[in-house]
């Protein structure tokens, strides 16, 4: 039976480091207007009732979404805001008995809400259990959404859970307030393979260490930094710049002692 409401929601999620999708395991559910809907997502039950619906079949916690495609297309989606210029880790895990049910589709939008290039789309395959999927993807220049969304043919039966879009590529992992720790992490994410130098600069601009780190491969990097300038001495407490310098471009990023 179909729905005769259409809602036109759009949730953005601000945060500072790490997820920045809303409700990304899908504990939180609402009743909008007689519509069971999980907080910060929009799916096909606005159109199609029983078409995404709560399932206790989840990855990780309580909850997931049971997308159940009949004689349409099932989804759910979410819109979140995006700097330019940034990379992000998408991730999502779902599971399903049919061959190829659908794929999750990423698309980066402008201030007008028009499409930007063509959409990243992740297809999902037959898998007895939960199954991860997961991209890196870089905001163009003009992008600030991005809509994030898992969507199924007819006639297919999906489980997703655990949807999760980090703001983690060259940004700083958050330090430990614990002065045992010798050293501070950093992550970063290199597309191909490539000379990596780290570069250390203190609230003057002078460059107070300088680190090679070789040619390193594609893939997700983390590399330490002692808090020692280049005599080997420990820093002062404040802020510094550390920049990382690759062949596909560069990055700074701030970083405290404290």
């Amino acid at each position: 039976m179909g729905r005769k409401v259409l809602l036109p929601i759009f949730i953005f999620s601000f945060s500072l480091a790490g997820n920045i999708l809303p409700n990304p395991s899908f504990e939180i559910w609402l009743d909008t207007l007689g519509i069971n809907l999980p907080l910060g997502w929009l799916t096909s039950e606005i159109i199609r009732e029983s078409s995404a619906v709560k399932s206790t079949f989840a990855h990780t916690g309580e909850f997931s979404v049971n997308l159940i495609g009949r004689d349409t297309v099932a989804f759910i989606t979410t819109t979140t805001i995006v700097s330019p210029g940034k990379s992000y880790l998408f991730s999502g895990w779902a599971r399903t008995q049919n061959p190829l049910p659908g794929s999750f589709t990423l698309q980066f939008l402008n201030l007008l809400g028009n499409p930007i290039g063509n959409p990243t789309i992740l297809p999902v395959y037959f898998s007895t259990n939960y199954r991860e999927y997961r991209t890196w993807v870089t905001a163009p220049e003009s992008a600030f959404f991005l809509i994030c969304a898992l969507i199924t043919f007819p006639n297919t039966n999906t489980f997703v859970d655990d949807v999760t879009l980090d703001d983690t590529s060259f940004q700083l992992i958050a330090e430990r307030k614990n002065r045992a720790i010798p050293s501070s992490p950093f992550s970063f994410y290199l597309s191909y393979p490539q000379r990596v130098e780290i570069r250390i600069y203190n609230l003057l601009g002078e460059e107070i260490r300088r680190i090679d780190l070789g040619v390193l491969s594609p893939g997700f990097h983390q590399f330490f930094w002692d808090k020692r300038d280049k005599n080997g001495r420990i820093v002062r407490k404040g802020l510094y710049f550390v920049k990382i310098a690759t062949q596909e471009k560069n990055w700074v990023k701030k970083f405290f002692i404290f």
